[in-house]
């Protein structure tokens, strides 16, 4: 969940909000929080930016707080909206320990939670301040997805993503109160961006912990590489779209969008990943998940598993079933789509100061290496998801951020590429030479 929306060290005015945010956490939770410092809760403050409900970051405002606290920042006028995005942050912390501590009993989660108990309820206390029923609606939709999770039924991974979203709908919303320009329109904005937002980091979730989740029995909707590859794909389109909004309503320039496109980007473009070399390690032998029998099967080289010869994680043959009591062969399935994520530590070197202090990137261009090659125009690609207008689409085997121009496409319809720009492809229904009237 941290992770996931790491902005890249090139975006300018992220590192800027990043720091900031580092600054009003220290001032309000203490030193020891700055690790669970919710790279989510810094594009909540990156919104109300692109709203114009804060002000832009000046020329020469600091990309690292270097752990110190600046009391015009501290005590700005945005701070108390700055307080509530890093609260949001740490409220995440805790149901992440919460969801240790149910899944695995984890006793590191539950000396944190009491560890921390008092942060927890000043983040509490912050949230509800101007929406005292918050709480009580994003724990129904907690209760909403652990009742799915419950029920170990099969179904499509777009409704198991739904409670997530609509919470993190709920928590962007309700920042709105405090924004001085605050308008139902607004309101109904950042819900859309939250829920979006909130189904990417489900999609990314399924299809990173796939492997994980079938070696030690945890549900999880996606249960092969090749579903895995596409709750992936899900989850870029959703940053995608999320991305297309925010210039939609505030422009092309929208630091929002280019966090959200760069992110839906490396997800299409990097698809292998730790998790996969995990696997190779338990092939070997060299790694176990304590507590379990491992069985394994030589009959078949799974990641889809085309020889139908057990019924493994990701494979649909029958033949065998994995032993002690999970519900996959370890030998099965590989996980080849997780974006490594580290930390976003704002640290930079001196160097790095001067080289930022002499060539200003204030305007936060988007990098060259983001804009597709022209050589893709007049080519013919199928919409992987639904063009509504953005979405993604697959030229010459490569996956790209696209936009319709014209009516929306469904899924696998045939499109050709119009022209390229910074934010990926703009792209048109493709009519076949019998189709042409």
């Amino acid at each position: 969940m941290f992770g996931f929306l790491r902005g890249s060290r090139r975006h300018t005015v992220y590192r800027q909000v990043y720091a900031q945010c580092c600054q009003w956490q220290h001032a309000e939770f203490g030193l020891s929080t700055l690790p669970a410092l919710s790279y989510e809760a810094v594009s909540l403050y990156l919104l109300c930016l692109d709203a114009g409900q804060v002000p832009r970051p000046d020329e020469g405002d600091p990309l690292c707080c270097r752990l110190r606290r600046r009391t015009q920042v501290i005590e700005a006028e945005q701070a108390p909206i700055g307080r509530y995005c890093v609260a949001s942050g740490v409220y995440l912390a805790q149901i992440k320990l919460e969801d240790d501590l149910r899944d695995a009993g984890s006793i590191v989660s539950r000396f944190l939670l009491w560890w921390y108990g008092r942060r927890f309820q000043r983040a509490r206390e912050i949230l509800t301040a101007d929406n005292p029923e918050l709480l009580q609606n994003l724990r129904q939709r907690i209760d909403d997805h652990l009742e799915l999770e419950s029920a170990r039924t099969r179904l499509p991974l777009a409704e198991y993503a739904t409670p997530t979203g609509e919470a993190f709908g709920e928590l962007f919303a309700s920042v709105t109160p405090l924004l001085p320009g605050g308008s139902e329109d607004l309101v109904g904005s950042f819900r859309q961006i939250g829920q979006l937002v909130g189904k990417a980091i489900i999609q990314f979730d399924c299809a990173a912990d796939w492997w994980r989740d079938a070696r030690t029995g945890q549900f999880n909707p996606v249960r092969s590489r090749q579903e895995a590859d596409e709750a992936l794909v899900d989850a870029a389109d959703s940053l995608i779209k999320a991305a297309e909004r925010c210039r939609f309503w505030w422009g092309h320039e929208s630091e929002s969008a280019r966090l959200f496109s760069g992110r839906a980007r490396s997800l299409l473009e990097r698809p292998r990943t730790d998790a996969l070399r995990l696997a190779a390690l338990e092939r070997a032998g060299l790694t176990r998940e304590p507590g379990y029998t491992y069985a394994f099967c030589d009959g078949c080289d799974c990641g889809g598993c085309d020889c139908g010869g057990c019924d493994c994680a990701g494979c649909d043959g029958p033949g065998c079933e994995a032993g002690g009591g999970v519900d996959a062969a370890s030998g099965c399935g590989e996980c080849c789509i997780v974006v490594p994520i580290d930390c976003c530590c704002c640290w930079e070197s001196s160097s790095q100061s001067k080289s930022q202090a002499q060539k200003p990137d204030q305007k936060s261009p988007t990098p060259r290496d983001a804009v597709p090659s022209a050589d893709l125009i007049g080519k013919v690609g199928v919409a992987i998801t639904q063009l509504t207008p953005a979405g993604v689409v697959e030229v010459d085997g490569q996956r790209y951020a696209a936009t319709v121009e014209g009516p929306s496409l469904d899924s696998q319809t045939p499109i050709v590429v119009l022209t390229n720009n910074a934010h990926g492809l703009v792209v048109r229904h493709h009519l076949s030479s019998e189709e042409t009237p």
